[in-house]
């Protein structure tokens, strides 16, 4: 029998976007998350490379292409991008990856 996908991102909302402080032709984004991405903050710290885990702060911080992307509990903040458009390719690419890797933890270690 199938084991139901328990999805721990659920979805997500672009909040606000302001101009990038590192390159003003660009923007930043602050998304909120539906669901609880935290718990999986050490399995894709595992998974991706490039990933910095904080613990003590509850953040992950990676790149996505040129973004640089922290994810936080309830919320996602990106900056160098584009456009709005882009940023929720980016939020589509975190999501699958969030519950891919959740879906897949049993074979992971932590951290």
């Amino acid at each position: 029998m199938l084991q139901e996908r328990i999805v721990v991102f659920r979805s997500f909302s672009i909040r606000r976007t302001r101009p990038c402080l590192a390159d003003p032709r660009k923007i930043r984004v602050v998304a909120t998350v539906e669901g609880e991405i935290r718990k999986v903050f050490p399995y894709v710290n595992r998974v991706r490379k490039d990933a910095i885990y904080s613990p003590a702060l509850q953040t992950l911080t990676l790149r996505v292409g040129a973004k640089l992307t922290t994810l936080y509990p309830t919320h996602i903040m990106m900056t160098l991008v584009e456009e709005e458009e882009e940023a929720k390719g980016v939020l589509e690419y975190l999501k699958e990856l969030i519950n891919g890797t959740y879906d897949r933890r049993e074979h992971r270690t932590p951290f």
